[in-house]
């Protein structure tokens, strides 16, 4: 099917449906500040963290006692806030 053929089929579909879309919320983030986090949570569990300006995922190296990227392993520097992962309910 051409390109503008299969827009135009894309968007007959997404106006016969368009009573059926909702909009995606999240819950709010609880951030708390870093210095306010219990020992608890450096247990090597994954972390939603703030560096600098953004979110990242992180987890405690207790070897270099700082916060790792878990897949790069690179150690954050501004870690400001932390807030736990939790399942969308």
């Amino acid at each position: 099917m051409p390109l503008l053929e299969q827009r135009s089929v894309n968007e007959l579909a997404r106006r016969r449906h368009a009573t059926r879309f909702c909009v995606i919320t999240a819950k709010y983030i609880p951030w708390d500040p870093i210095g306010a986090m219990p020992d608890d949570r450096k247990d090597g569990r994954l972390m939603l963290l703030w560096e600098g300006d953004r979110p990242v995922i992180g987890r405690w190296d207790n070897g270099r006692k700082g916060w790792e990227a878990p897949e790069g392993m690179h150690l954050f520097e501004e870690i400001t806030y932390w807030a736990d992962i939790n399942s969308p309910e």
